[in-house]
């Protein structure tokens, strides 16, 4: 059975469309809900000469973008199964349609974030829909991994990292930690899921849940930087995440180099960010 791929993105007409062209896309683009599950489930604003862009969500097989290539033998074959008066769109129409596009040479731009069932990572795609005249076709332009950053995850989650990497410390400074974090520790929402007050034994279970791969912070030495830069409260919890840092990574921390030490953004730049940060 495939995946699922569930996607967000916007729907942009380019090039010189007239109303009798966009008229004529409007029961094509409600045609794209397949099979009451794949392809452009909703879209959220009407398209006409002075909005040319709306919003959508939708479901793949697969991948989103290989639906999307499928796009034209699924519009064909659902008015074949369909009588015309049950589906938004007849065979006469749709030709027609792919006419006023290939003549014109009209695009209609895809930009959307797709997320694949068991792949653990947000793709983010633009692609076109062009046609020949008398199929459509589906070009991918760009295609790039879609990684979090604390801009996009948000202040909560930025001060729920900070408070996690504060509870192994005695008395850190809370801007030189904060400037620490923005610097070296990997963007994730799930440091909000875990409550400093939570018992020690939950920490290890945090841990191996949301980072059994992946690291939390961006290379090995950064540790270093931390155990030198603050005073780490050599106690119960430090020792379960030391433990949990040999055990996955083969990362060591009983044998301090005492020499790395990174540069952290000043305090002005800093105080810039995280206002910006708490604004959003």
């Amino acid at each position: 059975m495939a995946n699922i791929s569930s996607a967000e993105g916007k729907i942009t007409l380019k090039g010189n469309w007239t109303q009798q062209a966009i008229d004529a896309f409007k029961p094509v683009l409600d045609s794209w809900s397949f099979y009451g599950q794949y392809g452009i489930q909703s879209y959220y604003s009407e398209l006409s000469l002075e909005n040319k862009t709306t919003d959508f969500n939708g479901f793949g097989r697969s991948s989103f973008s290989d639906t999307l290539n499928s796009f034209d033998d699924w519009t064909r074959d659902l008015i074949k199964k369909n009588p015309d008066e049950n589906h938004p769109l007849t065979a006469e129409q749709y030709d027609e349609f792919l006419k006023i596009m290939s003549d014109k040479k009209l695009k209609i731009e895809i930009t959307f974030t797709y997320e694949e069932e068991g792949i653990d990572c947000s793709l983010k795609e633009t692609g076109v829909f062009t046609s020949d005249g008398e199929k459509l076709c589906y070009k991918t332009v760009s295609r790039e991994e879609e990684k979090d950053t604390w801009e996009s995850l948000g202040c909560e989650s930025f001060d729920a990292a900070t408070q996690f990497f504060a509870q192994f410390l005695i008395n850190p400074d809370k801007k030189e930690l904060q400037k620490w974090v923005k610097a070296f520790v990997l963007p994730n929402d799930c440091y909000k899921d875990f409550q400093v007050e939570q018992n020690i034994e939950e920490l290890c279970p945090f841990l191996q849940k949301n980072f059994p791969d992946t690291p939390f912070v961006i290379f090995f030495d950064v540790l270093y930087d931390f155990m030198n830069r603050f005073e780490v409260n050599e106690d119960d919890i430090w020792s379960v995440f030391e433990d949990f840092v040999s055990n996955y990574y083969d990362w060591y921390l009983d044998d301090v180099d005492e020499h790395v030490i990174f540069n952290l953004e000043n305090d002005k730049k800093f105080d810039k960010w995280y206002q910006k940060l708490q604004n959003q």
